[in-house]
C-alpha cells in the first residue's frame, strides 16, 4: 500500500506540473502560441487601425473574452476541487487503486476541459476577424516574437 501511495503521489506531482496555470493564468509567455496567433486584447486595440479592425469587431472580441473568462473561473474551480479530492484520496490508506485512478482521471479530465475551453475561445475570436486581418496579425505577431527573441539582430550578424 505504501508503494501505491508513493506512486500516486508522484502522479499527483506530475499532474500539477502539467497543469501549470495554462492560458489565462499566471503563465503569460506563449499565449496564442498554439498556431492561432491570437495576440492580447491590448495589442489588438493598439494596432486596430493598422490591422483594419473596426470597433464592432473589438466589441465582439471583448465580449467573447469576457464570457470565456467567466466560464474559465468555474472550470478552474472544478479542477481545484478535483485536485483536493485526489490529495485526500492519496492520504487515505483505505482508497483502492481503482478509486484512486478514477479520481486521477477526473483531475485530468478537468485540466483537458480548461485547455479545450481556451482553444475554443481563441477560435471564436479568430472567427470574428477576416482572413486578411488574421494574416496581418500573424505577420505582426511573428515580427514581435522575432524582435523579442533577438532574431532581427542575429540576422544582421549582431
Amino acid at each position: 500500500m505504501k508503494r501505491i501511495t508513493i506512486l500516486m503521489g508522484i502522479l499527483l506531482l506530475a499532474t500539477f506540473a502539467m497543469a501549470g496555470e495554462g492560458y489565462g493564468g499566471k503563465h503569460k509567455k506563449g499565449k496564442g502560441g498554439i498556431g492561432l496567433n491570437m495576440p492580447s486584447m491590448g495589442m489588438l486595440e493598439r494596432y486596430k487601425d493598422s490591422l483594419s479592425i473596426n470597433d464592432k469587431q473589438i466589441d465582439k472580441l471583448k465580449e467573447i473574452r469576457r464570457e470565456a473568462q467567466d466560464k474559465l473561473i468555474d472550470l478552474k474551480a472544478a479542477r481545484d476541487k478535483a485536485h483536493l479530492k485526489l490529495k485526500d484520496a492519496l492520504d487515505d490508506v483505505n482508497y483502492s487503486r481503482a478509486l484512486l485512478e478514477k479520481v486521477l482521471d477526473d483531475v485530468t479530465e478537468k485540466m483537458t476541459a480548461i485547455k479545450k475551453h481556451n482553444i475554443k475561445m481563441m477560435l471564436d475570436m479568430r472567427d470574428v476577424l477576416t482572413p486578411e486581418q488574421r494574416e496581418e496579425i500573424r505577420d505582426k505577431v511573428r515580427g514581435f516574437k522575432n524582435r523579442m527573441s533577438g532574431g532581427e539582430g542575429k540576422m544582421r550578424g549582431r
